[in-house]
């Protein structure tokens, strides 16, 4: 997700033998591993023009069966109705967390039984200009926040862009934030596509930060000079490298998204498709 998402837009069943990961891949020798269940967040292709019951039955029908969402105007009853009747589960949630966000997210978050609360953006200030005592201040604040989901049952996460990879007293911002938050309160989405676009590489996180990312935002980039957003594996993105290390990062939800141009029916159909398919 980019800059302007900062408040959240709202199968395969394999043989047994599986890890304890939520987002569960078969363990198996290397490079006959698989994932078990795919996610996708939003789930509403540009070209479903809005219909998202319509289009939710359909990711459902590819092969989808974890959803991170927010309610679409539903009641959470009425909407974890829905996804119930389709196979779908609502894992992650989004919120907000502006300076002066109320704690009214965190009732919402448990109405809709989600695992995760995840922001999308915690900075209320440029990363531009974010000093160390600024960073602090929010890593303090997502501690606080994570200690009142964990009291709650469920668990904060935090997700990137490619703006957390610039320097801040010579460490990336992102570096410190997931050394300042506390891995028992706070998880780490980990959004590939930004990642790599800011020229970090995941595989060095992993093996960094072992543990800390619960989830994975799969997006896949295409070719230079554009890296525009593409189908997962149509694009320059090595899936099969880095799903390799999934369980020493800690993986146990795999989110697919699919932003602007990338985002229509056919391509979620691909994706799924692809994921189901890749052996890591």
């Amino acid at each position: 997700m980019k800059l302007d998402r900062r408040h959240f837009i709202q199968n395969l069943a394999l043989s047994a033998g599986t890890i304890g990961l939520a987002g569960k891949a078969l363990t198996a020798e290397p490079g006959q591993r698989r994932i078990e269940r795919i996610g996708v967040i939003n789930g509403v292709p540009r070209d479903a023009k809005g219909d998202w019951q319509t289009a939710l039955k359909q990711m459902a029908s590819f092969g989808y069966t974890e959803l991170e969402s927010g309610l679409r105007g539903s009641s959470p009853d009425e909407f974890l109705k829905f996804l119930n009747g389709i196979g779908l589960t609502l894992v992650s949630c989004g919120i907000s967390f502006g300076l002066r966000t109320v704690p009214g997210w965190l009732d919402r978050a448990v109405a809709m039984k989600v695992r995760y609360a995840t922001t999308f953006w915690p900075w209320y200030h440029s990363l531009d200009t974010l000093t160390l005592d600024q960073l602090n201040e929010i890593a303090d604040r997502l501690n606080r926040c994570g200690e009142e989901c964990r009291k709650a049952g469920l668990k904060m996460a935090v997700h990137n862009h490619d703006g957390e990879f610039r320097k801040l007293d010579g460490k990336p911002i992102f570096d410190r934030l997931i050394e300042l938050t506390d891995p028992k309160l706070v998880a780490i989405e980990l959004d590939i596509y930004w990642a790599v676009k800011a020229g970090a590489d995941p595989l060095d996180y992993f093996n960094r930060y072992p543990g800390r990312f619960e989830l994975l935002h799969i997006k896949d980039m295409g070719p230079p000079p554009n890296r525009g957003f593409v189908a997962i594996g149509d694009g320059t993105i090595n899936w099969a490298k880095i799903f390799a290390e999934s369980e020493k990062a800690g993986v146990k939800h795999y989110i697919v998204e699919l932003e602007k141009e990338a985002s229509t029916t056919e391509n979620f159909r691909k994706s799924c498709q692809y994921l189901q398919r890749l052996r890591f």
